[in-house]
C-alpha cells in the first residue's frame, strides 16, 4: 500500500460503515412494520468493528509511511491480518446474516 492509495482505503472504510448504517436505519423500519425481534442491533456491532479496523488501518499507513519509527510488531503482517482483515471480515458477516435475515424475503418471492 503506497502513500497514494492511503486516502482511498481510508475512504473505503468509512464508506463501508455509512453502507451498514443505511441498512440499520431501513432494517429499523422493515421490523418495526413486521414487528420482527431487533436484530438490525448487530449491524451497530459491525459499524463498530469497521471503524476499529479503519483505525487499525489508519495505525499501520502511517507507520509504513514513516518506517523508521515504528516496532516491528506494527509493521508485521500479522498485525495487519489480526488487526484489521480477520475484524472486517468478521463484521462483513455479522453484517451479512442480518441483512439476509431482514431483506432475505426479497429474494425468496416469485415473480408471477
Amino acid at each position: 500500500m503506497t502513500i497514494l492509495t492511503m486516502p482511498a482505503a481510508l475512504i473505503g472504510a468509512i464508506a463501508v460503515g455509512y453502507l451498514l448504517y443505511i441498512f440499520v436505519v431501513l432494517s429499523r423500519k422493515l421490523g418495526v412494520v413486521t414487528k420482527a425481534k431487533p436484530r438490525y442491533r448487530w449491524l451497530y456491532v459491525s459499524i463498530a468493528i469497521v471503524v476499529v479496523t479503519a483505525a487499525i488501518e489508519w495505525l499501520v499507513f502511517s507507520v509504513r509511511a514513516a518506517p523508521q519509527n515504528s516496532s516491528t510488531l506494527i509493521v508485521s503482517e500479522w498485525f495487519h491480518l489480526i488487526g484489521h482483515t480477520l475484524p472486517l471480515v468478521v463484521a462483513a458477516v455479522i453484517a451479512l446474516a442480518v441483512v439476509i435475515r431482514y431483506w432475505g424475503w426479497l429474494f425468496r418471492e416469485n415473480d408471477r
